[in-house]
C-alpha cells in the first residue's frame, strides 16, 4: 500500500475535518495524515487529506480554488450564520424579486472584504472567535480579504424563500457570511441551509470516497484513490537539471547553479494571489526521467536553485 499521496475524502454531515483525518490515519495505519482545508461540521464533500511525506506539501495548496454548492433561507439569521445557530432576526421577504437576489450576489464577486463569522477559528488575540463566542464574550475583528471568481447556477424559489448558487472562491472565503451578506443586501436577511464543497483544486467529488467506504475498502482499491503528491501540485512551475550529477546535489540539500537546470513550466500565480505568495517562485524539482524529486525556490540574487522540500531519497 502507498505510504504517501493525497486522497479525496467526502466528509459526510456532522463530523470535523479532524475526524476525517482520524478516519484515514486509523484506515490506512499511518501516522502522519492531514487535511488541507477545513470544513465546518455541518459541510460535506471534498476534503484532500495529506498522507505521509506529502502532509509537506499542504502549504502549497493555497493557490487551489474551492467549488461550493450552497443554499440559504431568506427572512432569517443566526448567531453562526448557518441554519444551526439562534434565531437572531426574522423578517419577510415577499418584497424580494429575483433580479434582486440574482444582482445581490453578483454584488460579492471579485475581491471583496469579510468579516470572519463570530463562530469561527480565525484567531484574534491568540484565541479563536469561537472561543469568545461561546463565552459570551466580544472581540474586535477586522476584516479579511477574500475572492470570488464567480457566483452562478442561481436558482431561486421566492415562494419559499430558498435560494441556491455554486461558487468558485479562494481559500479563506466563507460562504455563510456571502449568504449573511446577500441578505442584508436585500434587506430581509438571510441564513445558510446547506454547504457541499464539490471541489478543491484537482480533487472533485466524483473522485472521493466517504469513511464508510475507505473503511471496508480492499487495499488495491485504495491504493488507486492516493494520488501522487507531485500530479496535485497544480500552480508550481517545473524545473529540470541539464545533467543527472545536479540531481546528487539537489538530493543532498545543496544548491544548483543557474546555469545547470532550465525552467520547463512557470508557476501559475493567480492574479487575485499575492505576487509575493509562496507559490511565486516555488517549483517542482525533476529528474532526467521527469520523476518529481521535491519542491525548491531560486534565489533573486544568484539564481541559483534552493531546496526546499526534498521528497527522493538521499543517495547512499
Amino acid at each position: 500500500m502507498k505510504q504517501q499521496g493525497v486522497i479525496c475524502i467526502n466528509k459526510p454531515a456532522g463530523w470535523t475535518s479532524h475526524d476525517a483525518v482520524m478516519a484515514v490515519r486509523r484506515r490506512l495505519g499511518i501516522k502522519r495524515v492531514g487535511h488541507t482545508g477545513t470544513l465546518d461540521p455541518m459541510a460535506t464533500g471534498v476534503l484532500p487529506v495529506a498522507v505521509g511525506r506529502a502532509t509537506r506539501m499542504i502549504e502549497y495548496y493555497e493557490a487551489d480554488l474551492k467549488t461550493y454548492r450552497a443554499e440559504m433561507q431568506l427572512g432569517t439569521t443566526t448567531d453562526t450564520l448557518d441554519v444551526t445557530g439562534t434565531v437572531l432576526t426574522q423578517a419577510p421577504f415577499d418584497g424580494v424579486t429575483e433580479e434582486a437576489v440574482r444582482a445581490a450576489l453578483r454584488g460579492l464577486c471579485g475581491e471583496i472584504e469579510q468579516i470572519p463569522p463570530r463562530y469561527s477559528a480565525v484567531k484574534v488575540n491568540g484565541r479563536r472567535l469561537y472561543e469568545y463566542a461561546r463565552k459570551g464574550q466580544t472581540v474586535e475583528v477586522k476584516p479579511r480579504r477574500a475572492y470570488i471568481e464567480d457566483i452562478y447556477d442561481v436558482e431561486v424559489d421566492l415562494a419559499a424563500g430558498r435560494v441556491a448558487f455554486a461558487v468558485d472562491c479562494a481559500k479563506g472565503t466563507y460562504v455563510r457570511t456571502l449568504c449573511d451578506d446577500a441578505g442584508r443586501a436585500l434587506g430581509c436577511g438571510a441564513v445558510m441551509t446547506s454547504l457541499v464543497r464539490t471541489a478543491s483544486g484537482p480533487f472533485t467529488l466524483a473522485a472521493a470516497v466517504t469513511p464508510e467506504e475507505l473503511s471496508g475498502m480492499p487495499e488495491e482499491d485504495l491504493d488507486a484513490h492516493i494520488v501522487p503528491v507531485e500530479d496535485t501540485l497544480e500552480n508550481l512551475g517545473e524545473i529540470a537539471f541539464r545533467d543527472a550529477k545536479w540531481e546528487q546535489y539537489y538530493r543532498n540539500g545543496r544548491a544548483v547553479e543557474e546555469t545547470e537546470y532550465q525552467i520547463t513550466r512557470a508557476p501559475n500565480v493567480p492574479l487575485w494571489l499575492n505576487p509575493d505568495s509562496l507559490i511565486a517562485n516555488t517549483y517542482k524539482v525533476l529528474d532526467e526521467n521527469g520523476e518529481f524529486l521535491g519542491t525548491g525556490h531560486i534565489e533573486q540574487e544568484t539564481g541559483a536553485l534552493r531546496p526546499d522540500k526534498v521528497m527522493a531519497e538521499r543517495p547512499e
